[in-house]
């Protein structure tokens, strides 16, 4: 059996998928598939996916021209070429081949590998079309996109979502078999934060990611400035980690509210960094908000991270979140700042992090997560 992962596009700024990405991959690779190929664009300033030491996984690097519209149809048009080639060789010696692909606004190759008998899975880790939404497109592009994704999960004989909201929205779009199944976290690359992961301070409070539209961050500093308002005396911290296009509003509302001596934006740091900034409050938040009238989010992979961290986490009450019922979450009702300062209040008087038991450890790691989708695919 050959499986080929192929990854998409992403942007410079915003590093889930990557993570997503090489997560699920060096997952793959551990478990010891047949025939393991890894399927990248490339460019200059991202270096190639590091397969292990003697793995026999191939990596191909397919040319693009850069991150725009034209570089995404030719990534399509090429790496369809390299995929159904790797199908032939595949029915030659009549071998199964299954292979593996996020959605994306612009894909076309999982059409032609199901054309060619292959098993093919789409990951859905959010809705193309919704994001496109999200960010004021016209309408006419939006349905452009919708249409595309919806031809990629036809052409799917499996598919992977992360949240209950996006595995509904799937099958309204396929008649393939859909599986849901939460994002993970790897826990190597957090190795020495976690055995180094204490409580962190009791009244600081942190976030890290982007600074988007789909994150209520105005509302956590509001919030933020009633607990210091509520209890002046205490050392309160608010920590903001990365950047983004919202950071004009946050820091308008962190003047507004008074609390400008009190909140630190670190703008975008390396990941360890911020894992060692998260190590340093109590609570870390997950403050979504829909990102379309859909009411999709996804699967926050920080949440996870936290939760790997030993950190008290707080989240909105989206998909995505809500789910995870047996994950130590404090939920909030998003948009509700009463709602989001009460669960606040509830994480900071929390002295440890509930006991982990083993299923619950299990379950953050991204092998894990590949035995139980090797199980759906019945490979």
């Amino acid at each position: 059996m050959t499986l080929i992962y192929e990854g998409a596009i992403s942007s410079r700024a915003v590093g889930g998928a990557r993570l997503h990405f090489r997560g699920l991959a060096r997952a793959i690779e551990r478990s010891g598939v047949e025939d393991f190929r890894v399927v990248l664009p490339r460019f200059s300033d991202e270096p190639a996916y590091d397969p292990g030491v003697a793995s026999p996984t191939r990596v191909s690097r397919v040319p693009t021209l850069g991150r725009s519209l034209k570089g995404h149809v030719v990534y399509e048009i090429l790496k369809s070429g390299l995929v159904a080639g790797c199908r032939l060789s595949d029915m030659l010696r009549r071998r199964r081949t299954v292979h593996m692909m996020r959605i994306s606004p612009i894909g076309i190759s999982p059409l032609f590998s199901r054309a060619l008998g292959a098993i093919v899975v789409v990951e859905v880790n959010g809705l193309p079309d919704s994001e496109f939404e999200s960010r004021g497109f016209h309408d006419v592009v939006v349905r452009l996109v919708r249409a595309t994704t919806t031809l990629q999960l036809r052409a799917a004989t499996h598919v992977v979502a992360v949240t209950d909201g996006l595995a509904a929205a799937a099958r309204q779009r396929t008649t393939a078999r859909v599986l849901r199944i939460e994002n993970a976290v790897d826990l190597d690359d957090l190795g020495e934060m976690i055995e180094r992961s204490g409580s962190g301070a009791a009244r600081t409070i942190t976030y890290s990611g982007a600074f988007a539209p789909w994150q209520e961050l105005e509302l956590l500093v509001r919030a933020f400035a009633r607990l210091v308002e509520r209890d002046p005396e205490s050392p309160w911290r608010l920590i903001l980690i990365g950047d983004g296009e919202d950071r004009e509003s946050i820091e308008r509302a962190i003047v507004e509210c008074g609390v400008t001596d009190l909140v630190e934006i670190t703008g975008w740091v390396d990941r360890n960094t911020a894992a060692e900034r998260v190590l340093g409050g109590r609570v870390a938040v997950v403050p979504l908000t829909p990102k379309s009238s859909s009411g999709i989010c996804g699967s926050p992979l920080k949440l996870f991270e936290y939760l790997a961290l030993d950190r008290r986490v707080v989240g909105s009450d989206v998909d995505g979140v809500v789910e995870l019922h047996d994950y130590p979450v404090i939920v909030y009702e998003h948009g509700n700042v009463d709602a989001l300062v009460a669960a606040l209040e509830s994480a900071v008087a929390v002295e440890a992090v509930p006991e982990h038991n083993v299923e619950w450890k299990r379950r953050l790691s991204w092998d894990d997560r590949w035995t139980r989708i090797a199980a759906f695919l019945e490979i």
